[in-house]
């Protein structure tokens, strides 16, 4: 049996030269008899049109002729579409093929299915962050459990000890999870008593699931992307497809993720980026977002936390699994903002250098065979050195097995570079005679440091003895490798393929003599 159900819907309207309607007076079915008087106006009224017809004719074909000439122009010129707002809503039956239609069709406040994500957040061994947005501003839990449990824990999004109505953005920092294990989440919406006379609680329909960090697995993949520029409609696809990447366990973006600037940052966030990481990963797997200059260029840069929140406020971070720590820095924007705004982007380095060096003191940093340090801005030859170098040199440049690192990434440049350690030479790429000027490479770096390029498609392998390393050409017709190489926990580097190396100027050689 189908269940049929009506609905309105909006049909909008279309633009075109359409005729002027012609109104015919609706003839009567029954004609009155004529009288002497009638018959004398007619004539009257005849007779004044027979003395008028050559000058009516005359206005009909002077008439007609400009409207050949106003027709045949208009043949000629485009149509201009005109923007209108107006919606037609007509209600129309549709078919559904379901024998229990009612049940199955969502309710109109059901607000379980996002138009933003849902997308995971700020990895952990027994917390992670879950995000999405909805249609409007509502009540919002979720539901989590883990996999094979009989009854999901339900949080409610709250304010002071009530349901926070008040936003569409929705963000649950799951905490007390347990290392390794797989859970299951539903969302959760309502609506209060001043937007609907329907109060009931509905529940999702979609059951998504996460893993939390396993602090014991040794092998496993994370992607890196930089300078994506907000093209993930084109681009997110073929990048993760052509570099293997969809079994990778954590993906990175190391800065410049929105087209240009955060004016409008919900769309240029969302549209940009956000919806198709949802759609690839998003609900299932974290990702990690670095901010880089245009993410703090707009009026809007203020909601970057709005979309990637963490529990402590900060926009850095650190996190392990395995054999590898991953130090993720917020570089933030060079020359950015009022001289207030300056002070403040170098206080906030400044913090994040300390924070480096509390976190070499902790089991995190001292158990990890591998660390890998992140940023949008780089260290070393890179157009930003003066930048970061005088901050963060000293507290990562350790030679000692128990400090050093071993692999520095970073963007910005918009073309690929690796510097191996204690080198001032380049390979893959070259440092342009404009950026050369403004630094002064020594081979006195003890880690290896690599500028991604533009929509970066990179791959690392993690294993106890080894990082693989591979820039993949995704973007171009025959694919392949951009470059490949291995870092061993002593922090050597092994080529995995030929690469072209670019030797420093002679004059920069002989002063790192």
């Amino acid at each position: 049996m189908q269940n049929i159900i009506t609905h309105p819907t909006r049909l909008p309207l279309r633009h075109s030269r359409l005729p002027m309607p012609h109104f015919a007076a609706p003839r009567s079915t029954t004609t009155p008899p004529r009288t002497m008087k009638d018959n004398l106006k007619s004539k009257i009224t005849n007779l004044k049109f027979t003395s008028r017809l050559p000058l009516l004719l005359a206005l009909l074909f002077a008439g007609g002729a400009v409207r050949a000439a106003d027709e045949a122009t208009a043949a000629q010129t485009p149509l201009t579409p005109v923007y209108t707002n107006y919606m037609d809503w007509q209600f129309r039956a549709v078919e559904i093929a379901d024998t229990n239609a009612v049940d199955n069709v969502r309710h109109q406040n059901d607000f379980t299915v996002p138009i933003h994500g849902p997308w995971l957040l700020n990895p952990s061994p027994d917390s992670i962050t879950v995000n999405w947005i909805t249609r409007i501003p509502c009540g919002a839990a979720i539901d989590y459990r883990e996999k094979g449990a009989a009854e999901f824990t339900r949080v409610w999004k709250t304010t002071y000890g009530q349901i926070d109505y008040s936003s569409d953005l929705h963000t649950f920092h799951l905490e007390g999870l347990k290392p390794a294990t797989t859970y299951e989440y539903r969302l959760v919406s309502n609506c209060d008593r001043h937007f609907t006379a329907y109060l009931d609680v509905y529940v999702g329909r979609e059951t998504y699931s996460f893993r939390t960090i396993d602090p014991q697995r040794s092998n496993y993949k994370i992607f890196v992307t930089a300078d994506h520029h907000g093209t993930a409609r084109l681009t997110l696809d073929p990048m993760i497809n052509r570099c293997g990447a969809g079994d990778a366990d954590f993906y990175f973006f190391l800065g410049d993720n929105v087209e240009d600037n955060m004016n409008n940052a919900r769309f240029y966030v969302t549209f940009g980026f956000l919806d198709d990481i949802s759609r690839r990963w998003g609900p299932s797997k974290p990702t990690i977002f670095l901010r880089g200059n245009h993410d703090l260029w707009g009026r809007e840069t203020h909601l970057w936390g709005d979309f990637f929140p963490r529990p402590d406020g900060k926009s850095y971070l650190a996190f392990a699994q395995g054999p590898a720590l991953f130090v993720c820095l917020d570089s933030m924007a060079a020359g950015y903002g009022s001289p207030a705004q300056r002070e403040q982007v170098a206080r906030y380095l400044q913090e994040q250098a300390e924070w480096i060096g509390r976190l070499k003191r902790g089991p995190l940093w001292r158990k990890s065979a591998f660390r890998i340090v992140m940023a949008h801005y780089g260290i070393h030859g890179s157009s930003m050195d003066k930048t970061m170098a005088p901050v963060f040199k000293q507290v990562l440049n350790d030679s000692s097995a128990a400090g050093r690192i071993h692999l520095y990434l970073a963007g910005h440049e918009h073309g690929y570079m690796r510097i191996d350690p204690r080198s001032i030479d380049t390979k893959v790429g070259e440092i342009s005679p404009n950026s050369r000027r403004s630094m002064e490479l020594k081979p006195d770096n003890n880690f290896t440091h690599v500028i991604c390029t533009l929509t970066e498609g990179m791959t690392i392998e993690v294993a106890p003895q080894k990082l693989t390393v591979r820039s993949h050409l995704w973007n171009q017709p025959a694919g392949g490798l951009r470059d490949a190489f291995e870092i061993r926990p002593d922090g050597s580097v092994r080529d995995l393929m030929e690469v072209k190396v670019f030797p420093a100027p002679a004059a920069e050689q002989d002063k790192s003599r």
